[in-house]
């Protein structure tokens, strides 16, 4: 697999070139560059085959760098202190995360390609080889506030404004961890809690932006799902986009600690894509069906029937 990654990086460019020209590149056989290839379209990267001019990525791709996300950060005026790190491959950046010993706070891992990436409930996060941006933050937190299960609502919201400082609209939050465009998944977030026996509480903040899926395997994903190359009509450069991820999570996690939901609540509402819906939200106890009236000063899922509201701060929801 990561031989495949290594062949991909090379025809990012989205010029044609020979399987022996790719084959000298890699240190290989044509004979491995084609199991390569058929490797990468079968996972839904868009290869063209050509007789007599040999293969090119039909879309344009910027392999995730450290160094060109290190440049933008600068253009923001961010000074990112903790390491960065890009894998070409890796089954899980949050498992990656949650499994080192060492100190994880303000660490980055992306990767080209997940093995196991997942979401909430277990459920497979679905992202072909370079088409999205798949990360993880590790953040600590020496006083977490008491809304602390608000954390996912508020890096919703920073998701949010990187989209809208690029000129995106109509994003909507869908709680308690989707970005939705023209009701389809555009964005998830998984958060997973490390905590010591002393000291502060360590956060990993796993998101997955999808920033340019074909539509074959759209087709193929069990639930109606856009990206950014779709929605903004073109290129989408992920080295760019993964610097202003940082940028507002740093700006967002801070105010968080310090004063906790509340200066997200209400923004928060302006993009609640359950808000006046008849939703069914289904716990590991028993389900609950009416219609979602919002969030409360904790970021719980208020929902009302005719026996009054209840709150709900985790639960599988299903919009009725």
């Amino acid at each position: 697999m990561k031989s495949a990654i290594k062949l991909l990086r090379v025809l990012a460019d989205g010029k044609f070139k020979s399987g022996q020209e790719l084959a000298l590149k890699l240190g290989v056989t044509r004979a491995a560059v084609w199991k390569q290839i058929e490797f990468l379209k079968n996972e839904g990267v868009d290869i063209e085959t050509a007789r007599g001019q040999g293969y090119r990525s039909r879309n344009k791709i910027e392999p995730l760098d450290v160094g060109r996300i290190r440049f933008f950060l600068g253009k923001l005026s961010v000074t990112w202190e903790n390491k960065i790190v890009v894998e070409d491959v890796i089954d899980s950046t949050n498992a990656q995360l949650l499994s080192e010993s060492g100190d994880i706070n303000g660490k980055v891992i992306l990767a080209e390609y997940q093995t196991s990436g997942r979401g909430r409930r277990r459920d497979k996060w679905v992202s072909p080889p370079a088409s999205g941006i798949c990360l993880s933050v590790g953040w600590g937190f020496e006083s977490p506030p008491s809304t602390f299960s608000a954390l996912g609502l508020v890096v919703g919201l920073a998701l949010v404004s990187t989209l809208e400082e690029r000129g995106l609209n109509s994003i909507y939050l869908k709680w308690p961890n989707d970005l939705i465009h023209d009701n389809k998944k555009l964005a998830g977030i998984l958060i997973e809690i490390k905590t010591e026996l002393s000291g502060p509480s360590i956060a990993v903040i796993g998101v997955g932006l999808n920033v340019s899926i074909n539509s074959t395997v759209k087709e193929n994903i069990d639930q109606d799902v856009t990206d950014l190359a779709g929605i903004c009509g073109g290129y989408q450069n992920r080295n760019e986009i993964t610097a202003q991820i940082l940028s507002n999570l740093s700006a967002f996690l801070k105010i968080f600690e310090r004063d906790g939901f509340e200066p997200f609540k209400k923004k928060w509402s302006k993009y609640d894509y359950l808000r006046g819906r008849l939703i069914s939200v289904s716990t590991v106890k028993d389900e609950f069906t009416g219609t979602c009236v919002g969030l409360d000063d904790g970021g719980a899922l208020v929902v009302k029937n005719a026996n009054g509201c209840k709150a709900f701060i985790s639960g599988s929801i299903k919009i009725l």
